[in-house]
């Protein structure tokens, strides 16, 4: 008797199947399938070996010989995983050969400019695998492959962030994708609605793919691959009133006209009263600070109401993952950023801490703000906590923040220094802004490179509340001194 997702674990734990030992079943079949896969011969099989060798043979050649590297641990990661990829998803044309090629020189490029450190190679192996299994449409979560490359998926999150990130602003670069209109803000985290579209699709097919019950992510490839060119048909069969509410977003943000946009954002809300989005929406329309926190603040509880009285408690700690819990947590957001411009701290660093209760991973980005503001407030204690928790960060927020953490516990002694070396380096173009030897725009960027000046004048923007302080008047003076 087959067992289904959502029912009881066949263990005894009381838990739902899928949050027990789904997936330890899943990996035991995949076992069993390997071994019965190595003994039993198939017809044509040596045919398929030695065409499937050419493809491996070439892919590596191309690897080793046809592209330059900027530092060998990046080729010996090309060449350990895409051979791998190649065989493991069955790869046998020359068509997949061509798009897996096009990802190792994405890779290539990226990590020539952007030069990634790590300690271990896992969390740009799993993000890249990540990659593939997307442009491929083939069904696999970022915890499953983080489980197989032994890293967190805080860690595949951010590096496979950092990558498509790159990939956008190379297509943007050569003219593959147009620049966004002036004026369209991203304020408390909102997606382009393009995206919102995106999601709306992928909870779609996420609830299809969980009404087939499948028992394993073959038979979820075999059907995705099945009807891979009408897919958006299946989805969209019965285009429900959520559906309906997220179209009418997407053609509010392509209006110009406020008085239309609101419109259409009502309209939208009447479909579903509690789609996050739409008072993000709301709010960034208001005409005062207090009309927008009104707005937000109201979105939240219907945002709530409509996910259910025990969702919260029961998907704790999975959130932004679920796709359907998105739009609340760019609310909550951007209630956090309302609250912080009205200079309401504590509320601000709760809703914060709320995010990352819900979502230990933080793919939103809610703890680059809660560390500035735990400095700012002196919790000097629950910034240092908050640091050890995601002790493997090293983008140049986290860098200088610890800057920060160590003037303010230890004055210059202690290792003052060597922190703001290792934050230069993470990027040098900070304290030209922090120093007011740069100008600030008004304007917060909307494509950021790691190390690059954007990444600067977001971070110097983010972080007026804190850098105005006049407790660290004394350790900027001494970064006018350093070199």
């Amino acid at each position: 008797m087959t067992l289904g997702r959502n029912e009881p674990c066949h263990c005894g734990s009381g838990k739902k199947y899928k949050k027990c030992c789904l997936e330890k079943d899943r990996l035991a079949e995949q076992e069993r399938g390997a071994s019965i896969s190595n003994v039993i011969p198939f017809p044509g099989g040596n045919k398929a070996s030695k065409e499937a060798d050419k493809f491996v043979n070439e892919l590596k050649r191309f690897i080793s010989n046809e592209l330059e590297w900027e530092n060998q641990e990046y080729q010996e990661l090309a060449l350990s995983l895409f051979p791998q990829i190649w065989k493991e998803y069955r790869m046998r044309r020359q068509d997949d050969l061509d798009e897996l090629m096009s990802i190792v020189m994405l890779w290539n490029d990226f990590s020539s400019q952007k030069q990634p450190k790590y300690r271990k190679p896992g969390g740009y192996a799993a993000a890249l695998e990540y990659f593939v299994t997307n442009i491929r449409g083939q069904w696999v979560t970022q915890t499953e492959l983080a489980d197989k490359h032994r890293v967190s998926t805080g860690t595949l999150s951010r590096c496979y962030g950092n990558l498509m990130d790159f990939a956008e602003e190379k297509m943007l670069a050569e003219g593959l994708i147009p620049e966004f209109e002036e004026g369209m803000s991203n304020i408390g985290g909102t997606a382009p609605y393009s995206l919102l579209e995106n999601e709306q699709f992928m909870h779609q097919l996420a609830k299809l793919i969980e009404e087939k019950q499948f028992e394993s992510p073959d038979e979820v490839n075999a059907f995705l691959s099945q009807h891979m060119d009408h897919i958006d048909k299946l989805v969209d069969a019965e285009s429900s009133d959520e559906q309906k509410a997220v179209e009418l977003l997407v053609k509010a943000e392509q209006e110009p006209l406020p008085a239309r946009r609101i419109q259409l954002v009502k309209e939208a809300l009447r479909l579903d009263k509690g789609n996050g989005d739409a008072y993000v929406m709301l709010a960034m329309e208001a005409k005062t600070l207090p009309e927008a926190l009104k707005v937000a603040k109201e979105g939240l509880k219907a945002a709530a109401a409509s996910l259910g009285p025990g969702y919260f408690e029961e998907n704790k700690g999975h959130f932004w993952g679920l796709i359907e819990t998105r739009p609340y947590m760019r609310l909550k957001f951007c209630y956090a950023d309302l609250l912080k411009e009205q200079g309401d701290i504590a509320a601000a660093m709760q809703e914060l801490e709320e995010m990352l209760e819900l979502c230990p991973n933080d793919n939103i980005g809610a703890r680059y703000d809660l560390l500035m503001l735990y400095l700012a407030d002196q919790k000097l204690d629950r910034a240092e906590k908050l640091m050890q928790q995601f002790d493997m960060e090293d983008s140049a927020s986290f860098c200088y923040d610890r800057v920060v953490l160590s003037y303010l516990k230890n004055g210059f002694l202690g290792d003052l220094d060597t922190l703001y070396k290792q934050a230069k380096r993470s990027n040098p173009h900070v304290p030209a802004f922090l120093l007011g030897k740069k100008r600030l725009p008004k304007q917060r960027p909307q494509y950021i490179g790691i190390g690059d000046e954007n990444e600067a004048i977001e971070y110097a923007l983010s972080h007026q509340l804190l850098w105005s302080n006049r407790n660290l008047s004394g350790l900027k003076d001494w970064m006018k001194r350093s070199r």
